[in-house]
């Protein structure tokens, strides 16, 4: 286990200790919003599509038809790097165990990305030791803050590694002398049948971030894979490759009004490599799939938040929390025109949440639990089914619910997922 001591930190105080925060970055780094300090920023990709000459030789992923988790890309080494430590290869084996058995495809851990994440973890947590301020530091960008409490931040921190996560995973980027040297060959386009895709600004590579005072890697992968936008990225069939960190700081006492805290930080980057395209399926895909067992059951922070403006409920809180999300991937060329027959009920009686219903052809006209992703995350083949409240402990869950598409043509879908204790 890391601490800050091992990376030459020094005790400083901090005031509070806070809940886990989340926060997930998308590959292109094209965003046009500048992030202000503890701000949650998510940027799109931004995927423009030709038609290519040829075909390339692409891996199948076929998701499994029995609860049983299989193995569905033997190809691929599923053991951590050699310098992640014991936390980090449980929340890898997780992750893995996770898309193998939803099918989205099997993430080999890469060296290069898992030293991008450690960087990136030593920066932030250089930030929050340096700074005499009552928040844990986390943001996905490497900027000079204008604000003095974090001082720490840009070319300042000896751990600064780049400016956003495209700029940090390859040696090209400014680094300070802390930082480790990181060149990750990440792909800018891929083929899948006769249609290229590519990024016009950054490549395929994305992060995903979970801090707090507390939890253990587990807890906070759990939480990541609670949070929709989070859940989205980690089980993208997009990324083949991925580094986890984990730091867990030495216990601190900010002011002799509070009790000694720590900081915790899980950091996940993804990528996928050159000269490779993402996996291939052709069926319906969903986070949880049958028989997962041990997710969350509460999610109380999501950034950026999917009910930000939402006519009719508030911003996801300590208030008015969530519960599980179930992501929903269709093949690709299929457009959700309409879900139906939507409802996510537990087998002991207790009372059902109820739950929103987001895509891109939502009409919250015709349907007051529809609603559209005011975001932007999602593509046409893309949904989600949201608890508007938390789920019991320990308790199954069956899902049902009917996708009409475009073309006119449907799939009803019933699987069934467990939270934990």
């Amino acid at each position: 286990m890391k601490t800050f001591q091992q990376f030459g930190l020094t005790k400083v105080s901090l005031a509070v200790a806070i809940a886990m925060t989340l926060t997930a970055c998308g590959g292109s780094g094209g965003g046009s919003s500048t992030p202000t300090s503890n701000t949650s920023v998510t940027t799109g990709e931004t995927i423009n599509k030709t038609t290519p000459n040829k075909t390339p030789t692409v891996a199948v992923v076929n998701q499994p038809t029995t609860p049983t988790p299989v193995n569905i890309d033997t190809a691929t080494p599923n053991t951590p790097a050699t310098n992640s430590t014991n936390t980090e290869t449980q929340a890898f084996n997780l992750l893995n165990q996770q898309r193998q058995a939803c099918g989205f495809g099997s993430l080999a851990s890469h060296n290069e990305l898992v030293k991008s994440a450690q960087n990136h973890n030593q920066y932030m947590a250089y930030v929050s030791e340096k700074s005499n301020i009552a928040q844990i530091y986390g943001s996905h960008y490497e900027l000079l803050e204008s604000s003095t409490a974090w001082k720490n931040t840009g070319l300042n921190n000896p751990y600064f590694s780049g400016e956003k996560v495209v700029n940090r995973v390859k040696t090209n980027a400014t680094k300070q002398p802390l930082a480790q040297a990181v060149n990750y060959p990440y792909a800018t386009s891929y083929q899948v049948g006769d249609m290229v895709y590519s990024i016009s600004n950054g490549g395929f590579v994305t992060e995903n971030i979970a801090f707090g005072s507390s939890g253990d890697s587990v807890e906070l992968l759990k939480g990541l894979l609670a949070a929709p936008y989070h859940l989205k990225t980690l089980v993208s069939p997009i990324y083949k490759n991925v580094g986890i960190d984990y730091l867990e700081t030495k216990a601190w006492q900010p002011t002799t009004n509070y009790a000694p805290i720590t900081g915790h930080y899980l950091e996940v980057v993804l990528g996928l490599p050159q000269g490779q395209a993402p996996y291939t399926y052709n069926q319906v895909l969903t986070y949880p799939c049958n028989n997962v067992t041990g997710t969350e059951y509460k999610l109380t922070h999501e950034g950026p938040d999917p009910f930000n403006g939402h006519p009719s409920r508030p911003e996801i809180s300590e208030n008015s929390p969530i519960g599980q999300p179930v992501y929903i991937l269709a093949p690709k060329g299929k457009t959700i025109q309409n879900i139906s027959n939507v409802s996510i009920k537990p087998i002991n009686g207790v009372t059902a949440p109820k739950v929103w219903v987001m895509f891109n052809k939502a009409n919250p006209a015709t349907d007051i639990n529809q609603m559209v992703d005011g975001n932007k995350r999602l593509s046409d083949n893309e949904a989600f089914l949201i608890p508007d409240s938390p789920l019991a402990k320990a308790t199954t869950y069956q899902v049902s619910y009917t996708l009409v598409y475009a073309d006119k043509t449907q799939e009803a879908k019933t699987f069934s997922f467990s939270t934990k204790p």
